[in-house]
């Protein structure tokens, strides 16, 4: 049985996570008027691929949000990628109905890669692996 005073010992990590889903689910319920055949092609792109850092940062605050010394690393890290697909998932659906706003698979495999990308630099990082390859 998880114990959420042990796993949450730092409740300003908790919140600044909670407050980024806000931000996120505020951005996602603004429409997006532009007719097809007026979009810019760049803008586009850049607002695919800017689910990527959005969704990393997002699992990169669920993961500083859990007390890794009292529930372990591993532990974290999948509390951290369970919250924050399903939160991708919501998001989407939830875009679906704002006005001119697509709920796409596409933006959602946007949003795990970005989560799982920061999760797995996260893990390198605190490796004790990954200090043994920067001496000689």
């Amino acid at each position: 049985m998880l114990n959420s005073k042990k796993m949450f010992t730092n409740r300003k990590s908790l919140i600044l996570a909670l407050l980024y889903m806000l931000l996120i689910f505020i951005l996602s319920s603004i429409p997006d008027y532009t007719s097809p055949e007026k979009a810019n092609v760049a803008r586009k792109i850049v607002q695919n691929i800017l689910h990527i850092p959005m969704f990393g940062l997002l699992a990169f605050l669920w993961l500083r949000s859990f007390n890794i010394n009292n529930i372990g690393i591993n532990r974290s890290i999948l509390y951290s990628l369970i919250i924050t697909i399903a939160y991708a998932a919501f998001d989407e659906f939830h875009q679906s109905f704002a006005p001119g706003r697509f709920c796409t698979f596409s933006d959602f495999l946007l949003d795990a890669f970005g989560c799982v990308a920061a999760l797995m630099i996260v893990k390198r990082h605190l490796s004790p692996q990954s200090t043994d390859r920067t001496k000689g």
